[in-house]
């Protein structure tokens, strides 16, 4: 059972109020789920019938097999975020923003997770676009105007969280492509055995047969190889997780009563994982520069003030 927390509600009227809802989605979806989406209702329908035939399988074969089941790891599902397209008409979550414009607290990070699961449903954001310059601009304007029907922004929404949203939409769908290739690309097999396994039910075919054809090309292999030199010679890597940057300054902030972090201390927690290690030698290098320069900074800070009282500088 996931954990659950209170989200901020808010009706028509205006009146706010706390709703507990779930946010990690079930990890089976609920066959009399009604969606809010009418060009996502297909794929609902989809969804529910692979489930039916899930089902009736485990049914027969269940007292065949029920001493290896229990050995089976139980994994958990793709998250629907159905606790946020499900919600009510008339009902919106309440997200706050900072004066950036990003989205902040437990709300903001229930809007992130629901543009994920936007992006990865082919009705919204299909695959088989070379990149997200590619994405029609219809396609966007669409996922802006699902997440304006789910979610109210305090302050009003502004064209800078605009843009944080659709940067955050990219993000997710070319991740998303990463990780179908890295599951679905196999250089043993040919291009129609690997059409004809598709990683994910929620992926359309003919668009997976398009990216997949994407894949093997020339251009795709190209493209492919220069991506992969550039990543090896990545090495400033952060410890984060999902949590992007504006929000853990948020948390550091709040932690801190208001205190407004310094880079060099946003440096070091991004690099230090919960056990005090530092997440690669590289990071551990700057992080002892910083404290090193810190120190020095430290010492002359008190040398100063100590002459300054004893009224040797002037």
């Amino acid at each position: 059972m996931g954990k659950r927390r209170k989200l901020n509600i808010i009706q028509n009227d205006g009146q706010s109020q706390a709703k507990e809802q779930s946010i990690e989605s079930s990890t089976e979806v609920n066959q009399n789920n009604n969606s809010i989406l009418e060009e996502n209702a297909q794929f609902e329908e989809e969804q529910h019938i692979q489930e039916d035939s899930h089902v009736q399988s485990h049914t027969s074969l269940e007292s065949a097999s029920e001493s290896s089941t229990k050995d089976k790891k139980r994994t958990r599902g793709y998250t629907h975020m159905l606790d946020v397209w499900d919600l009510p008409d008339g009902e919106f979550i309440l997200v706050e923003v900072d004066h950036w414009g990003n989205p902040m607290g437990w709300e903001g990070k229930t809007l992130l997770n629901a543009i994920g699961s936007l992006v990865r449903r082919h009705q919204c954001a299909p695959i088989n676009f070379l990149s997200w310059k590619d994405m029609p601009k219809d396609y966007i304007t669409d996922m802006v105007e699902l997440i304006q029907s789910k979610f109210r922004f305090v302050p009003e929404l502004t064209e800078q969280t605009k843009k944080i949203l659709i940067d955050d939409m990219s993000l997710k769908w070319r991740q998303f492509k990463y990780e179908l290739k890295s599951k679905g690309y196999d250089e043993s097999k040919t291009k129609e055995e690997m059409i004809a396994h598709i990683p994910d039910p929620r992926v359309d075919p003919s668009q997976y047969r398009d990216l997949v054809h994407y894949w093997c090309s020339e251009k795709g292999q190209k493209i492919s190889n220069i991506n992969k030199r550039s990543r090896s010679k990545y090495e400033d890597l952060h410890c984060m997780g999902t949590n992007n940057l504006p929000r853990r300054i948020h948390e550091m902030t709040t932690k801190a009563k208001g205190v407004q972090p310094s880079r060099a201390e946003i440096y070091i927690d991004t690099r230090t994982r919960k056990d005090g290690s530092i997440i690669t030698e590289k990071a551990a290098i700057v992080i002892v520069r910083i404290l090193i320069f810190i120190s020095i900074l430290f010492l002359c800070f008190a040398q100063f003030s100590n002459r300054r009282l004893w009224g040797e500088g002037e």
